[in-house]
Formats: C-alpha cells, structure tokens, sequence
C-alpha cells in the first residue's frame, strides 16, 4: 500500500520512534494499553500513537550534544515527517504525517 521501499521503511522508523517514546515516557501501567493507528489520504500517511498520557511534559525534540546517547527520535521523526505533533484528549496522542 505505501508504494516504494524508501517509504515504508521511513513509515516502520517514525511507529517505531513514537511507539518507544510511548513506552518509556507515558508512565502507562500494566493494565493499560498504547495504540497504534495509520491512515492514508490525499497523498500522505498519518501516524498517530496514543497512550495514557500520565506525563505532564509535552514531547519535545530533546537538546543533547551529539556525543550523548539517546535522545534522537523525535529529531528523525522531524526530518521524515511533513509536519508532526502531539494532542491531549484522554491521554496523549502523538502524530507524525508523512508524504506517500
């Protein structure tokens, strides 16, 4: 569906990326679910990844030197992605749009 390799590996990069972020920074406990949704339209694929949203911070593309471990993810879901950002509405909602 998503046309050419280049693209559906730079899809499988930003779910991975958002997924992650997910896992490690929405204070989500067992019990509770992270999901995973994927639309295409007018030329472009929209990610988005919900959680419980138990944090308070916004995601933000983190300030570290390049020497540092970590801390990349959402700079390359920044270069990948057309637009992105985050929503509140019962948790957080995390999404990236990327052109097909």
């Amino acid at each position: 569906m998503l046309g050419t390799r280049r693209i559906a590996d730079d899809v499988a990069l930003v779910v991975s990326e958002l997924v992650t972020n997910a896992v490690r920074h929405s204070g989500c406990r067992p019990g509770q679910t992270i999901g995973f949704d994927a639309l295409w339209s007018g030329g472009c694929v929209r990610i988005a990844v919900h959680d419980p949203g138990r944090s308070d911070q916004a995601p933000r593309i983190g300030q570290r030197a390049p020497t540092e471990a970590g801390g990349l993810g959402l700079r390359l879901v920044q270069q990948l992605a057309r637009r992105w950002g985050s929503d509140r509405r019962d948790g957080r909602l995390v999404w990236a749009e990327l052109a097909l």
